[in-house]
């Protein structure tokens, strides 16, 4: 007799519906706002983040200032040289001050901040972003209305240097003095908390790194090294960063990271990207002067580097969703690829990239505004004349970082000086396909991970109806690590679950129940409970070497009670939220006698509808398991926006019998052709999904 174990695992939870009661007379408008949630702010706040940023960057060429013999006509307070000179030029020597010391000198350099970034810029910015277009709506109970409310001061960090740094250089008998003023600045900005009240955000902190003095030797080529650098920077040596050369100074950096600015921080500290600085910057000196380049331990921090946009166009790193896809007989993308059998051939990867572009919403859309951003960001740093048709094909992201700790050593003087804090325009493509654009590239990347996906999480079994008798075979194949995921899910160990139902191998029936580990495969969240087949991050799929993004989770949900986006689906079987073995002696009771993850053992009758879900990077894949007796199909089909069938591409399909024991027992023109009774052979894929062997 087998030595066999059943799993039964699920969750039975009361569903409560909320209503919404307006009295008799009462506008709606007047009806409470719904609460803002903690992630919402998050979202807004970090918009207000990055309009400092982009202010910031804007102004970089503001931070080296050369006086002339006329003097500083400007009126800074702090920044300007003729009360420098006043403070400390009669102080001999290259020498630092602590501006904390007086409270007075942080007045000041607010006064020149609002000078340096100014508050129109801000105003527009905000203008744009917060008060207008689709954000307008999103944070519509968190924006202050306007952007004066919205703005508030700039901070000085009290627990970071803020000093000025004299540094004299001689030349032929002549001394020339430069003040660097080193800061860390934040600005304090307002938006409505959840309860409606004003409340003060503090942006994110930025390094300060500015520099003024008399025309001279000294300053004019740190003036040139600053107005030049960013731009001869900007080439595919420099700052136009590649997959290829990425790897080199990375092994484990994948081609489309969510983590694309810690790859980015470590080729610029690389060797290989200092070389380039010191190259260039041996262009830009033109053999003028004598100098010597060192740097410090790190010329710009994983924190310091910002991405104005990617072709995905997802600024908050939040999952790109897909369209929902339901009918996945007659869907190539789920018969032939996504959830394919071991012994079907797999999809063309030219039939599966138009099918992708239509299930990833808004793709193109998102290319277009991408592509728009991207020139715009270009004209500041490429001549009118350059040929930039190739960069903007190719540039997947681009944004800014922030270029500190670079010093340089003029003539004989032994005084060394830090640059100005510098921005400096990257991009990043894909070059593994030369031939292929940023779209094309990225199709082919998701079309080898789907494989891969396919192959090493989850398929249909192929054995499943061949074995009808044999129930507990389920309707996927797992694999051995999604099995280990699952397995080490519980509270006590695998092996001993087996021999606790090894010893009920003789009895009529025994019945065993296993607590879980929560949370940490089985979980639950209002009415929905899901098991995971890969937990959400770097797992046993982004190891493989030829899945080229950095992070992947997969899982299978299932809605108990009302699902809010499918309405009423059908009633079935569940159990409540554990591990339930069950030994026979009787082999006619196959059922008790397999191991298998399953929705119950028919205890419990509620709605409940399933879904495969699995995230490859920021994309969320989302199918939709026919386990409902044709049910849902028609709800589904109704709301095209968010719903993909594929059935227009079924004719690309090389499997006609992804859930049904023969073609002949599909209706392949039905315009439902999932409805059945329950006593036919869809309602014998109703409770078991795998296997745990």
């Amino acid at each position: 007799m087998k030595k066999l174990l059943t799993i039964l695992g699920a969750v039975t939870l009361t569903a409560t519906a909320g209503l919404s009661v307006v009295a008799c007379g009462q506008k709606k408008d007047d009806a409470k706002l719904p609460p803002i949630s903690n992630e919402l702010i998050k979202e807004f706040q970090d918009e207000l983040n990055k309009l400092w940023n982009d202010v910031y960057n804007q102004n970089a060429e503001k931070f080296v200032r050369k006086i002339g013999e006329e003097g500083d006509q400007e009126n800074y307070q702090l920044f300007n040289l003729n009360y420098l000179n006043s403070q400390y030029e009669h102080i001999p020597g290259t020498r630092t001050f602590d501006l904390h010391e007086d409270k007075s000198n942080a007045e000041k350099f607010v006064y020149d901040l609002n000078k340096l970034f100014p508050k129109n810029q801000f105003a527009d910015k905000i203008q744009k972003t917060l008060a207008t277009g689709k954000n307008a709506v999103k944070y519509r109970n968190l924006y202050m209305g306007s952007p004066d409310s919205t703005l508030g001061d700039f901070k000085i960090a009290q627990d970071k240097p803020f000093n000025v740094i004299k540094t004299e250089y001689k030349e032929n008998q002549e001394q020339e003095k430069l003040y660097s003023i080193e800061a860390t600045v934040a600005k304090n900005m307002y938006h409505k908390d959840s309860e409606g009240q004003k409340s003060v955000f503090q942006t994110v902190e930025i390094p300060l790194n500015i520099i003024i003095g008399k025309d001279g030797v000294a300053i004019t080529l740190v003036e040139k090294i600053a107005r030049n650098l960013p731009k001869n920077l900007f080439s595919e040596k420099g700052s136009q960063f590649g997959t290829s050369r990425m790897k080199r100074s990375d092994a484990n950096f994948k081609t489309y990271d969510d983590d694309l600015e810690l790859g980015l921080s470590n080729q610029v500290n690389s060797n290989e990207f200092k070389n380039t600085i010191i190259k260039e910057i041996e262009s830009i000196n033109n053999n003028e002067s004598q100098y010597n380049i060192k740097f410090g331990p790190k010329i710009s921090e994983e924190k310091q580097i910002s991405i104005t946009s990617t072709m995905l166009r997802n600024d908050n790193k939040k999952q790109v969703e897909t369209k929902r896809m339901f009918d996945l007989q007659r869907n190539p993308l789920a018969n032939s690829l996504i959830l394919k059998k071991a012994d079907t051939k797999v999809l063309k990867e030219e039939d599966a990239s138009v099918m992708l572009q239509e299930v990833i919403k808004d793709l193109d859309q998102n290319i277009d505004e991408h592509e728009n951003d991207l020139n715009t960001f270009l004209d500041l740093y490429l001549d009118k004349n350059v040929n930039r048709e190739s960069i903007v094909n190719k540039t997947y992201s681009f944004g800014n970082f922030r270029l500190n700790n670079v010093f340089i050593n003029i003539e004989d003087n032994e005084v060394s000086l830090e640059l100005p804090t510098m921005v400096i325009p990257w991009t990043y493509r894909n070059d593994s396909y030369s031939d292929l654009d940023k779209k094309d590239s990225w199709l082919v990347s998701l079309y080898n991970a789907l494989n891969i996906v396919n192959k090493k999480v989850m398929a249909v079994n192929t054995n499943y109806f061949t074995e009808r008798e044999n129930v507990s075979r389920g309707m996927f194949a797992i694999s051995k690590e999604a099995l280990s995921e699952i397995r080490n899910s519980f509270s006590i160990e695998w092996n001993e679950i087996l021999e606790r139902t090894e010893k009920d191998k003789n009895s009529s029936y025994s019945k065993r129940v296993y607590n879980p580990k929560w949370p940490e495969i089985f979980k639950v969240r209002d009415n929905i409970t899901w098991v995971d087949l890969a937990r959400s991050g770097k797992n046993y799929i982004t190891d493989e070497c030829n899945f080229d993004f950095s992070s992947f989770s997969a899982k299978i949900e299932t809605v108990l009670g009302i699902d809010k986006s499918l309405g009423e689906v059908g009633n079935h079987s569940t159990t409540g939220a554990s591990l339930t073995s069950y030994g026979s002696k009787y082999p006619k009771e196959n059922w008790r006698n397999q191991t298998s993850y399953a929705i119950g053992n028919g205890q419990t009758i509620v709605n409940a509808s399933s879904s495969y879900i699995f995230n490859i990077g920021l994309i969320n894949f989302r199918l939709f398991i026919p386990i409902d007796q044709g049910k849902g199909f028609d709800i589904l089909s109704a709301a095209t926006d968010d719903n993909w069938s594929g059935k227009q591409y079924f004719d690309l399909s090389n499997d006609r019998k992804l859930f049904s024991p023969t073609e002949a027992e599909f209706d392949w023109n039905a315009s439902n052709p999932y409805v059945s009774d329950s006593y036919n052979w869809w309602s014998s894929i109703n409770a078991t999904f795998f296997q745990l062997r």
